[in-house]
Order: structure tokens, then sequence, then C-alpha cells
């Protein structure tokens, strides 16, 4: 007799539910917040200037073209942000070359030097705020990658150099 009980409540209960449905919210598209393919170059830009060369002749607005490899840090690609650091081309890495570290792109062989030659590079939006996508992945772009970067510097303060991205080149 409870189990009938029970099961008229919970059937009653189903049908009183039933009759007035919860309206659902609708789902919103998502704003476009991807990299812009038209980032990626074709071919490697020229008039390449050293990193420690624009931040000793440079100043804040002025367009740049800087070569470097992604790295300087464990984890030079920020997620789910269109940031990473580079390290000037020119900063010789013993890591890569003899493999002595699981994470060569580190620069632990070179910290200082590769201190005084790094830059952040970002991709800002139209609306002036970052692109909330991850550079990882995105046109062949990884950590230990070459990467030729046309820019304009937003920052350049006590040796802090960012450059806002118009162009990346992934060296093949």
């Amino acid at each position: 007799m409870f189990r009938l009980s029970v099961l008229a409540a919970c059937l009653a209960l189903a049908l009183v539910g039933c009759s007035d449905p919860v309206p659902q919210p609708q789902p919103q598209p998502e704003a476009d917040t991807g990299i812009p393919s038209s980032l990626l170059l074709e071919t490697e830009p020229e008039g390449v200037v050293g990193i420690a060369e624009v931040l000793q002749s440079s100043a804040v607005g002025d367009e740049v073209v800087v070569k470097g490899w992604i790295g300087g840090s464990g984890s030079p690609l920020v997620a789910e942000r269109a940031v990473m650091t580079v390290v000037d081309a020119s900063v010789y890495n013993k890591c890569r070359d003899e493999e002595c570290c699981e994470t060569p792109w580190d620069y632990c062989c070179a910290t200082e030097e590769a201190k005084a030659n790094m830059a952040s590079i970002r991709v800002v939006a139209a609306d002036g705020q970052l692109v909330a996508k991850g550079f990882e992945g995105f046109g062949g772009i990884d950590a230990s990658r070459q990467v030729t970067i046309r820019g304009k510097i937003s920052t350049l303060e006590a040796g802090v150099l960012v450059v806002d991205a118009s162009g990346v080149w992934v060296a093949p």
C-alpha cells in the first residue's frame, strides 16, 4: 500500500510539472575571439632589428620587425590570451643544440642574456582588448619555434618591450 501511495504522489508531481514548461535560455552566439588568420604572413618580413637595439633606440608607437625564438620561460605561450614571449634570434641557446634539458625554450643555460633580449608579443582586437585565444598551435606556433614579428611598440620601459603584432611569420 505504501508503494502505491508513493507511486501515485510521484505521478501527480510529474503531471503537474509537465503542464507548465519552464522556458529554457536560448544559447547566445559567441563573439569571435580567435586570432585573425590574416596575422600569419606567407613570407618573412624584411628589416629585422635585434630586440636589444629596439630597446635602446626605439619609442612607443614605432613600427618594428623583430626575429626570435618563442621562449624565455617555462610557459612562453599564455593560455587563453594571444600573448607570447620571444628571445632575440641572436641569443645562443646551448640547450637547443645539445638537448641538455626537457624545456630548452626556457633558456635555463642563458638566463641573463635571454632576459636582456626578450620581448612580449601580443594581439590586440579592434576594441583594444587582448584577443582571448592563445597562440599555441596557431599557424604552427609552439614553444621553441622561430618567428619574425611585424608590429607596433606599445610598451618600452625599463627594459620591457611589448609589441602589438600586425604580422607573424613562423619559420619552417
